[in-house]
């Protein structure tokens, strides 16, 4: 569900490095592939489309996880993602997609993922994107965007 990555002439994967941020002047996301931290805390980001740098609120600021949700939107750091409640042989698959689980996307050890917040899964055991399906059976395919912890901050449980 990444996005393609672009291989250099020693055939090694390069990972742009994107992020996003709100503007201080008027409040719209930036997103692009350069940023800029002074001295004094202020963050300026490359908005990719405009051609132009633009002072963001530094709390808003997160970096691209490299995946896609279901309607292929970039999912960012800070982004609210839902995804079907992963089940064992005590829950149904018909519970599973009635109570989805709500998480924040982070960043841990270096990886992107989430903390499922449900009362009964086993563990609040950090996900990586990188091994959901493998350790919980989620495919990116299941994970959609339905907010963010800057404008929607009620979504998170």
């Amino acid at each position: 569900m990444g996005e393609n990555p672009e291989l250099n002439k020693d055939e090694t994967i390069i990972r742009k490095i994107k992020f996003r941020g709100k503007r201080v002047d008027n409040g719209k996301w930036v997103r692009g592939y350069g940023i800029k931290i002074s001295i004094s805390g202020t963050v300026i980001i490359y908005d990719k489309n405009e051609l132009e740098w633009f002072e963001v609120i530094p709390e808003t600021v997160g970096e691209y996880t490299g995946c896609r949700d279901k309607n292929c939107k970039e999912i960012y750091e800070g982004d609210i993602v839902k995804f079907p409640s992963f089940y064992d042989d005590t829950l149904s698959e018909n519970f599973s997609a009635k109570n989805p689980q709500i998480c924040e996307v982070i960043r841990k050890n270096g990886c992107y993922g989430v903390i499922p917040n449900a009362d009964y899964q086993f563990f609040h055991e950090f996900y990586s994107f990188s091994k959901m399906e493998e350790d919980i059976g989620i495919e990116q395919d299941d994970i959609e965007i339905i907010g963010n912890i800057y404008e929607n901050p009620e979504k998170v449980i």
